[in-house]
């Protein structure tokens, strides 16, 4: 089974599924989607007849992480709330069926000392902190908690939370109101991460961009666009729907509309070569991350903190720390 048959066998809010199973085949399919960070959105995509008793099991599994997490959310934005803090989820809410290990969080007041506070209070435990972050790990589901300084990756600030501020919206999760950023900021900071920090483009974010772009209004859509040249990313996000695109014409037989309407918008902006992307997790080609960072260059926040990394590379011990972690990152095959 390939990574046509899988995104057939889901198919897309512009597009239904058009692709049955076998049931020999539906272990192979699923190692695909869960190295794709979307096997719970398969799963739930079969019917149960065709779910295969070996992964009985596991559906049911990823189902209970999958309302576990949902319960989180709600309590960890209560947790916030309630010691008055301004922050917003990012990255976190998809719009199917998914599994986490971590939740992320920025921290707009600049000061990860009275999130810390909050959450030792709560009983939340301390597992890691970075040059712009901190992980905590709530006891009950082991899911972590990443609260962003900054949003980036070591040192290197690639997308400024003080441009996202205006775009925090309420949304009901779980039974309750959390803060997160309106559906273009969120997609921004997902193809963003996806390029700079992960250096690959996985499966999951083709579906939270179908999905998302789904139910997004025109106005949106022109925000998007906005947005995208405010934050130096119209490379970024040429490259992401190029992408998507060409997966969707691979899988469907069409481009949605809202795609088009975006590239349109972002320059005309070209779509990739579908043949190219029969192998997924794929990953970027250094000379379009380096198209990507170009742009990114011209902000004067990432360009701050590019110099900021430069010089932290002078420190044997920060280097040899951070390149470790580096060449990891260009050699794994999902993240």
């Amino acid at each position: 089974m390939s990574v046509v048959d899988l995104l057939r066998v889901v198919g897309s809010p512009f597009a239904e599924s058009t692709h049955s199973v076998p049931a020999e085949d539906a272990q192979g399919l699923y190692e695909l989607a869960r190295r794709n960070r979307m096997g719970l959105l398969l799963l739930t995509s079969l019917g149960d007849d065709d779910v295969p008793a070996s992964l009985e099991e596991e559906r049911a599994s990823m189902i209970e992480k999958s309302e576990e997490t949902i319960r989180l959310i709600p309590r960890v934005a209560s947790i916030l709330q309630d010691a008055g803090l301004n922050y917003s989820l990012f990255k976190t809410i998809r719009p199917y069926p998914y599994t986490t290990v971590d939740l992320d969080v920025i921290a707009f007041d600049g000061d990860l000392e009275p999130f810390g506070e909050a959450f030792t209070a709560a009983g939340f435990i301390t597992l890691d902190e970075g040059p712009l972050s901190t992980t905590f790990r709530d006891p009950e589901s082991s899911i972590g908690i990443d609260i962003y300084d900054e949003i980036g990756v070591s040192k290197i600030i690639y997308l400024d939370k003080r441009n996202l501020l205006d775009h925090v919206v309420d949304v009901e999760v779980g039974g309750g109101t959390v803060r997160a950023l309106d559906p273009a900021s969120d997609l921004l900071a997902i193809i963003s991460h996806s390029i700079i920090k992960e250096l690959m483009y996985v499966l999951s974010e083709y579906y939270t961009t179908l999905y998302t772009l789904d139910a997004m209004t025109p106005g949106e859509l022109d925000s998007l666009v906005t947005q995208a040249s405010e934050n130096r990313l119209i490379s970024a996000a040429s490259l992401h729907l190029g992408i998507t695109a060409a997966l969707h014409q691979l899988a469907h037989g069409l481009i949605p509309e809202k795609i088009m309407d975006l590239m349109d918008g972002l320059g005309g902006a070209k779509m990739g070569d579908g043949d190219r992307y029969t192998e997924m997790p794929m990953k970027f080609s250094p000379g379009s991350v380096w198209r990507v960072f170009i742009e990114k260059a011209g902000e004067p926040r990432m360009r701050r903190s590019l110099g900021v990394q430069a010089l932290s590379l002078l420190n044997p011990s920060f280097a040899l720390s951070f390149i470790p972690k580096f060449i990891h990152q260009l050699t794994r095959e999902t993240y």
